[in-house]
């Protein structure tokens, strides 16, 4: 599997400190190894997010992903309340 970021993405990553980065890539290539690990907490969204998943950086980080073909496509990164 390959990602593949959105510009909104890129713009939410880019307001991250340092350390929250590389936890964020640590998780990412959590994912790539075993999708199903308890530490990302990987589920399904409801609307208005149906149809992408979301994993856990931190307690309160998440990540929203969408799985298309041999990708991820990266599409948003903040905390619970500024994604839903």
């Amino acid at each position: 599997m390959q990602f593949v970021y959105t510009r909104l993405f890129r713009k939410d990553q880019h307001k991250l400190t340092k350390r929250l980065r590389i936890k964020m890539l640590e998780r990412l290539g959590l994912l790539l190894e075993d999708p199903s690990h308890s530490l990302l907490s990987n589920h399904d969204l409801n609307p208005p997010w149906q149809g992408h998943k979301s994993i856990n950086i931190t307690g309160d980080l998440r990540l929203i992903y969408r799985q298309e073909g041999p990708y991820y496509r990266l599409v948003r990164v903040g905390t619970h309340s500024e994604l839903y």
